[in-house]
């Protein structure tokens, strides 16, 4: 029963690493395309 415990909890962070990298990810380009924006075109 522990076993199957700690793979699931394994299993579980394994995917919100995933979704955190990707996340990451977005921000990353997100902020590289805000940055390269001409100084007219800013919000």
């Amino acid at each position: 029963m522990l076993l199957s415990r700690v793979a699931e909890r394994v299993y579980w962070m394994g995917r919100y690493l995933e979704r955190t990298e990707n996340i990451a990810r977005l921000i990353s380009v997100h902020t590289s395309l805000l940055m390269d924006m001409p100084d007219e075109m800013e919000f």
